[in-house]
């Protein structure tokens, strides 16, 4: 992209977008999957803080409340969604700092949870 050093425009739409974005020009994940590495984002912790490391893990009751929607919920309007079953967790662990959690069935079409379905023999 352009924004990064492309000296073709070759997404201008994006670049459009990306004038009024906040652009991150150097992050490092804290996790290699989705429970703890969202997770992190939430609170703001490292995953041997917050202690969610497996797929429908929690964080740790100290972690419950320390979440980004707690910080704002005096102040702005909260919601939460998200389409990974196993992130959803998260939001619904956050309990009353949410002010509208949006289930992840709500815009599932077939309402099935696709990544549990085993595709492969050996899977």
């Amino acid at each position: 992209m352009h924004m990064y050093g492309y000296k073709r425009q070759t997404m201008p739409n994006l670049e459009k977008f990306s004038e009024k974005a906040i652009v991150y020009h150097n992050h490092y994940a804290s996790s290699n999957f989705t429970v703890p590495g969202t997770a992190s984002i939430l609170t703001g912790a490292n995953p041997w803080e917050h202690r969610a490391f497996f797929l429908g893990g929690e964080v740790i009751s100290e972690f419950a409340h320390k979440q980004i929607f707690n910080v704002f919920q005096n102040t702005h309007n909260t919601i939460g969604f998200s389409q990974n079953i196993y992130a959803d967790q998260l939001l619904i662990q956050s309990g009353s700092d949410i002010h509208d959690h949006v289930n992840f069935g709500r815009y599932n079409l077939n309402n099935d949870v696709f990544y549990d379905e085993k595709f492969f023999e050996k899977d």
